[in-house]
């Protein structure tokens, strides 16, 4: 992915920054983007609000009045949460909210968020930004004015070294100022314009910049495919050979298996019924088998 690169004075260079389609062409996955944003509001959360029971407030736990012969409902002592400047009953306490989340999923977040500002267009790269004097706000005005983005909520990601910028920059309004290893999706999603300084781009987590192939690496490459589709072929045909022998094999196998089988004829002993012999059952009655048992018990 191709990208026009801007100079300070809002004009176009004649040469194009590659950037890695693995970070601006990535595959959008929304769910992880509104994840990530709800992770990162929880963690702003800094849940210090507390409020006082009744055990917590200074006073006396003296009976009011008596329950009876005074006409008035009972009450106990002046802490409780229906007496005025009384305690809070089931309020709020301190909480701790804080959410974690992976190092991939926040990076898939990052990048989706990345693609989607670079399909509609919003992303921007600057090759330098210089001061020439004080006062800088003045001179970063001038320069958001050239390149159209005055008004605008923008994002400036900077390069580490960026005391200068963040001065200039800080007291615009709509504008954010961060750098590259802080980068993200919440951040991205809650701007309109992304403004890139070319030397930061390398800095974003788990970036790497695309370099053009030469020609010589292309050959070289193509050899290389090459010899690799030779040796597959010649792989190929050494496994069919091994196939082929271990079937010839096999098949050698059975058929000794079945010679020997044939050679070797069974002995079937011969069995003699005879007619005359038939075995009565016999019927006991549970009577008699009782008897039995109780003699033998005696």
């Amino acid at each position: 992915m191709k990208i026009d690169v801007y100079s300070q004075n809002g004009e176009k260079n004649t040469k194009k920054i590659e950037l890695n389609d693995n970070v601006f062409n990535a595959p959008i996955n929304r769910y992880l983007i509104d994840q990530y944003i709800y992770i990162h509001l929880q963690n702003t959360r800094q849940g210090t609000r507390s409020t006082k029971g009744r055990s917590e407030i200074a006073g006396t736990t003296k009976k009011l009045w008596a329950n009876n012969k005074i006409g008035r409902a009972r009450a106990g002592a002046k802490k409780s949460n229906i007496q005025r400047s009384g305690g809070v009953s089931h309020g709020p306490k301190p909480k701790f909210f804080k959410l974690s989340m992976p190092r991939k999923m926040r990076r898939i977040a990052l990048y989706s968020s990345l693609s989607l500002k670079a399909s509609e267009g919003s992303v921007m790269v600057l090759d330098q930004i210089k001061f020439s004097k004080k006062p800088l706000t003045m001179q970063a005005v001038s320069i958001l004015e050239k390149l159209n983005i005055k008004g605008t909520k923008t994002l400036i990601v900077a390069n580490i070294d960026s005391s200068n910028i963040k001065g200039a920059f800080s007291n615009i309004q709509k504008i954010k100022v961060l750098k590259a290893d802080f980068l993200n999706a919440y951040d991205v999603e809650n701007s309109r314009r992304l403004l890139f300084l070319q030397d930061s781009i390398n800095n974003i987590p788990g970036y790497s910049l695309k370099t053009k192939i030469t020609e010589s690496k292309l050959e070289n490459k193509g050899l290389k495919q090459k010899n690799t589709k030779s040796i597959d072929i010649e792989a190929s045909k050494s496994i069919e050979s091994k196939v082929k022998k271990t079937a010839v094999k096999k098949s050698m196998v059975k058929k000794s298996v079945v010679n020997e089988l044939i050679t070797k004829k069974p002995v079937l002993k011969k069995t003699i019924v005879k007619k005359n012999k038939v075995v009565k059952s016999v019927r006991t009655n549970r009577s008699s088998t009782t008897e039995t048992n109780s003699k033998k018990l005696k």
